[in-house]
C-alpha cells in the first residue's frame, strides 16, 4: 500500500521508510520475546528427553 501512495504522489519516499522503521522498532520486542520463548521450550524439550535417549 505504501508503495500505492508514493507511485501516485500521497506520500513521500521520507514518510514511507521513516513508517517502516517506526513499525519495525514497535514489533521487534514482540518478535524477540516469541523466538526466546520458542528456545526455552526447545530448552525444556531437551532436557526431558535427554534421559528416555540416555537409557537406550
Amino acid at each position: 500500500m505504501g508503495g500505492y501512495f508514493v507511485w501516485h504522489g500521497e506520500l513521500s519516499i521520507g514518510a514511507l521508510t521513516a513508517f517502516s522503521m517506526y513499525l519495525g522498532q514497535w514489533i521487534w520486542p514482540m518478535f524477540a520475546g516469541w523466538v526466546l520463548a520458542l528456545i526455552e521450550r526447545g530448552r525444556a524439550a531437551w532436557g526431558r528427553l535427554q534421559p528416555v535417549l540416555m537409557r537406550h
